[in-house]
């Protein structure tokens, strides 16, 4: 029996990244229904690091998008990681990005949704993931941070402040494509 042998850029797709079109996705169905988790922002951030590192540093980077949200550190280390990518970053939206997915498509150089695609943004339960605390007040003052972190994000490139944010995110805020883009969240819809 002759054993097959993965290629480089199989290898490279089973984790989201496709070298040869330079793109990222984001929202592995099998980390849990496209959430943001620990393997989807080491899959992203490995991705984004191996086309700003090694694969033509100046040529634009591709992010392919679709989560119904997840992890709220998670989301941040992804964002942070767009931010500090030296190559022009295009996001595309297909299907849905919601919650902390929102924070990672406001990185993008580029962002764009499809027609068809919704878009929502709410407070959530914002759990880190990382705090490992039974002081229920310094988790709460966590959260808090970690919520105004958000308002912030998305205040930064939409035409509301970070209190109105606040007020919008109280409960599940969907936004067709045509609603992001008015509200600048995005710079098109395909």
């Amino acid at each position: 029996m002759v054993k097959r042998v993965r290629s480089d850029l199989e290898l490279y797709f089973d984790h989201g990244i496709d070298l040869a079109t330079r793109t990222v996705y984001i929202g592995d169905p099998n980390d849990g229904d496209g959430d943001i988790g620990p393997k989807t922002a080491a899959d992203a951030i490995k991705g984004l690091h191996i086309f700003t590192h090694s694969y033509d540093p100046e040529k634009p980077i591709n992010i392919v998008l679709n989560s119904s949200g997840g992890n709220v550190t998670d989301g941040l280390a992804i964002h942070d990681a767009i931010v500090n990518c030296t190559a022009h970053v295009n996001i595309t939206v297909y299907g849905q990005c919601c919650s902390i997915a929102m924070a990672i498509l406001q990185a993008g150089d580029s962002r764009y949704a499809t027609k068809n695609a919704w878009l929502m943004v709410h407070d959530g339960e914002a759990e880190s993931g990382i705090i490992q605390t039974r002081d229920v007040d310094v988790l709460k003052e966590i959260t808090d941070k970690q919520k105004w972190q958000y308002y912030n994000i998305l205040a930064k490139y939409s035409s509301l402040s970070p209190k109105d944010w606040g007020e919008k995110c109280r409960y599940d805020y969907w936004m067709s494509a045509d609603d992001a883009y008015l509200l600048g969240l995005i710079d098109g819809v395909i």
